[in-house]
């Protein structure tokens, strides 16, 4: 398994992050620290597909086509806008503004530590949304890390490019 810290010390893109093992995105999750919506404002936080949780079990076959596919096919996903009140956003694709959310701070699913979170049920969204959500936190002062939960569990990782200063 990667050295998590050392990976963490060293990671200054979210382009470091892409393909590796879901396993290793949950343990640099759970060595995040807290980060608030209004730190993200107000400005578009570029962001990249990292992994999928199922892929976990055929990693070593998976990692190449994953590099491959998220170079090709995910790009769409451009990342996110944060309210600058810290409240809410949403997701940008294709440089259209998408699936909106309201953030809120609590206990993480994954470790039960407080992170940033990111509901889309209740906002209008017309991708079925009800009961997903994200989990966000900072890996360091470059880069942020998130997970998207549903049926309670986590189905994907992603990383955010942090805002200078951020």
């Amino acid at each position: 398994m990667t050295d998590v810290s050392e990976l963490i010390a060293t990671t200054r893109h979210i382009d470091d992050l892409v393909s590796l093992h879901p396993d290793v995105h949950r343990a640099c999750f759970e060595h995040g620290t807290m980060i608030g919506a209004e730190d993200l404002a107000p400005d578009l936080v570029r962001g990249k597909l990292l992994s999928f949780v199922f892929t976990a079990s055929h990693h070593g076959v998976a990692a190449p086509l994953f590099r491959f596919a998220s170079k090709t096919f995910f790009p769409p996903w451009r990342g996110m806008i944060f309210l600058a009140n810290g409240m809410g956003g949403t997701n940008v694709f294709f440089g259209v503004e998408f699936l909106r959310f309201r953030c809120d701070e609590g206990p993480s699913v994954v470790d039960d530590r407080r992170c940033l979170r990111l509901h889309y049920g209740g906002m209008g969204n017309l991708w079925p949304s009800e009961g997903v959500f994200d989990e966000v936190r900072r890996l360091n002062d470059h880069v942020g890390i998130g997970c998207t939960i549903r049926s309670g569990a986590p189905t994907l990782w992603y990383g955010l490019q942090l805002p200078e200063g951020g």
